[in-house]
């Protein structure tokens, strides 16, 4: 018989073939070696539509024998099911045909695809609840030679997904490899490029997304996944507050006065951040007051003159009620049609075990520009900054192995660039790594500009981050709903002025720090303490340094903290405290609350000075009188109101003694004479003030003379 044949058509068409009979397919891509197999294959050829494996004679169903292909175990070409890379073919029936028949076979499966772009009109869905024996490998032939790229439209569609639609089983162990998915540009209705919901030991590597108006890359309820060498560029979505297209903006260096070219400010606009694109500097502001469309105050005095200059608003914040899916956003509407089916964060709106967290919701329903539907409630009520992210390591809903938490995941080497919204989300997730580079766009529109860098939700782990670009949000790293530590070995942060880098929102449990090992800033605070680029809602010190810290703008050495925002060692290898955490007043006179026993002295020039770090409160009293005295052996001083208030001992009430430690000279001239030593104390008056208390240790002194030194602590 001819064993050479130049179609599947041709194959099929076969008679009279025996056991073991081989022949050969020619057909450009499909070539291969088939062999004649005489058992009840209907099953297999069934689920093989594309012919790829199995050819069945034509008219029959594969019940009394099909042709199969040799060498077909675990090593696939995703041409044997007529997916070709040709920029034309749709090659979803062919992808899908290969995955569903590598499921059917309980195989596992590594699926090649040569140089080219294969388009696929539909998702590729490539779930299979995990099992041991159901290991599926996409491997491409390096990220700028394969490509596979969406030719359909649906923001709540994905090009290739692999989620239990049943909501409880993780997806089985997935690779994907040396390959590029893309959307081709940016345009309204782009699915999500990559959607693992519940995803066990499975391998990202060397991959590439391209552009797309939507998430490029989705892991949720993560479980012992690497991922190495995925880059990004063009991915995520913004949510526009107001157009400022076509308006400039102006400030005079240290004002606060902003104005604009145009009419475009409202009252609505106080506490959002608008971001000036001056021609040297880069400066951000926060709306402190309205005072007309076209001109406002701002928070910070300017950093540098900027004339004319272009500028952007924050991205939209959308205004919740609690235990209600719909949402209305500000300023000129955000939403379109195309937005129903995305995945949207709302910052801070759901009530975590730890503290406020970040809401993952769908949007369900479209009213108008304003407002839209979600397919979930809100749980809480306020104004809330939403976000689009480019990489979301998410918590999917779902029961069984999908209701665990990600954990023991390392996401290395990741590289964002020029993305919209925000760069990465990841939620409820511990032990886990991410490191990489995120660099938000540097020219920002109306339609793309990036508002956030990372936003860290319940999370424990390592996040080492080169932070570039320019983000219009508030800040470029949000921390909430924490109980655990998250580690950042080495920070980077550049391009921006006047910015917040990190906010850490108030956290309930007492393990919820961040710590950073080592920073480097491109910023100018004005001097060397970082202390002005973070926000830390924490009563206590909740984002930490433990190392050393450089800011790049200012004149002084590197700085080495010790675990505290508060201490540091400098240069030359002094303990210091940091400028911030030395708070207080210098040489200040003072001539009330002062009370003597016996005869009080006369003609008083007195001063204090204070200072307070961390919780301590050191001070200085001198008294200097032109008359002594008579019979004095106590005195008194009220604390001043601008001092901190003591700390009160546990069980005591307002008039008993404070913990305190005082030295005290009393004496009864300023000089030539000796002194008499006294003890003191802090003691209540029972109205709510304090007084320095002090005792002479011997029988009374004409005193002309007194000074107190010493410290106590306070929890103000």
């Amino acid at each position: 018989m001819t064993i050479r044949y130049k179609t599947i058509a041709d194959i099929a068409a076969i008679t009279g073939q025996s056991v073991d009979d081989a022949i050969y397919l020619a057909a450009g891509g499909r070539e291969g070696w088939f062999k004649w197999d005489i058992s009840d294959l209907s099953t297999e050829v069934s689920v093989d539509s594309q012919q790829g494996v199995y050819i069945a004679p034509s008219g029959q169903n594969g019940s009394s024998g099909a042709w199969v292909r040799v060498g077909a175990e675990q090593d696939w070409h995703a041409e044997w099911f007529g997916s070709v890379g040709d920029n034309s073919t749709d090659c979803q029936p062919g992808l899908q045909c290969a995955h569903d028949l590598a499921v059917a076979l309980g195989k596992n499966v590594t699926l090649r695809l040569s140089d080219g772009i294969f388009l696929l009109n539909d998702e590729w869905d490539i779930y299979r609840a995990s099992s041991t024996s159901r290991d599926f490998a996409i491997i491409g032939n390096g990220q700028h030679n394969t490509v596979l790229k969406a030719n359909f439209a649906g923001t709540g569609k994905t090009l290739i997904k692999g989620i239990d639609i049943g909501g409880i089983n993780r997806c089985a162990p997935t690779i994907v490899r040396d390959i590029q998915l893309t959307c081709g540009s940016r345009a309204a209705g782009d699915p999500v490029l990559l959607d693992i919901r519940g995803c066990g030991e499975s391998r990202f590597e060397h991959i590439r997304f391209g552009p797309c108006d939507n998430i490029h890359w989705r892991v949720g309820s993560a479980q012992n996944v690497r991922a190495q060498d995925v880059v990004s560029f063009f991915g995520g979505h913004h949510f526009l507050h107001k157009s400022t297209s076509g308006v400039t903006f102006s400030i005079a260096s240290g004002a606060k006065t902003l104005t604009s070219s145009a009419a475009i400010f409202d009252a609505g606009d106080v506490g959002k951040t608008i971001t000036l694109f001056g021609p040297t500097v880069t400066q951000k502001h926060v709306i402190a007051a309205y005072t007309s469309s076209t001109q406002v105050t701002v928070s910070t005095n300017a950093i540098a003159t900027a004339s004319a200059v272009e500028a952007h608003f924050e991205g939209a914040t959308v205004t919740c009620t609690a235990s209600s899916a719909k949402i209305t956003a500000s300023g000129d509407g955000c939403f379109t049609s195309n937005d129903v089916g995305r995945w949207i964060y709302i910052r801070g709106g759901r009530t975590g075990p730890y503290g406020e967290a970040n809401l993952l919701a769908q949007i369900a329903t479209f009213t108008d520009a304003n407002n839209v539907t979600l397919d979930r409630n809100v749980e809480e009520t306020g104004n809330f900054v939403i976000g689009c992210p480019v990489y979301d390591f998410y918590e999917p809903d779902g029961s069984g192995s999908l209701a665990a938490d990600s954990n023991d995941n390392d996401f290395l080497n990741l590289h964002l660039e020029n993305y919209a919204g925000v760069g990465i989300t990841a939620s409820e997730n511990v032990s886990f790594e991410i490191d990489g580079k995120i660099h938000a766009e540097v020219d920002p529109t109306d339609n793309v500009a990036s508002i956030a860098h990372i936003w860290l939700d319940d999370y424990a782990g390592t996040a080492q981050m080169i932070l570039d670009g320019q983000p219009i949000g508030d800040y470029r790293i949000h921390i909430s709903n924490m109980n655990d530590m998250v580690l950042i070995p080495h920070l980077f942060s550049r391009r921006i002025e006047l910015e917040t880098l990190i906010r850490m929102e108030h956290v309930t449990d007492a393990g919820g720090y961040a710590v950073i090992r080592a920073f480097n800033a491109y910023s100018d605070t004005g001097d060397a303490d970082p202390t002005g680029l973070f926000s830390d809602a924490n009563t206590d010190n909740r984002i930490l340094y433990a190392g050393p810290v450089n800011m790049l703008k200012d004149s002084a050495g590197v700085r080495t903290y010790i675990g505290s925002p508060n201490v540091y060692v400098s240069p030359e290898g002094l303990l210091k405290f940091a400028d911030h955490a030395a708070v207080g007043e210098t040489n200040v006179s003072i001539s009330s609350g002062i009370s003597w026993n016996g005869v009080a002295p006369t003609g008083l020039s007195g001063h204090y000075t204070w200072q307070r770090i961390g919780n301590t409160v050191f001070f200085s009293v001198r008294l200097e009188y032109s008359s002594a005295g008579l019979s004095n052996s106590s005195l008194s001083v009220a604390i001043p109101s601008a001092w901190p208030v003591p700390a009160l001992r546990t069980g005591t009430a307002n008039n008993e003694l404070m913990d305190a430690s005082i030295s005290v000279v009393m004496a009864s001239a300023a000089s030539g004479i000796a002194p008499s030593l006294t003890k003191g104390y802090v003691v209540g008056d029972g109205n709510g003030g304090h007084n320095l208390r002090c005792v002479l240790n011997s029988s009374s002194i004409s005193a002309q003379y007194a000074s107190l030194s010493g410290f106590y602590f306070t929890n103000a």
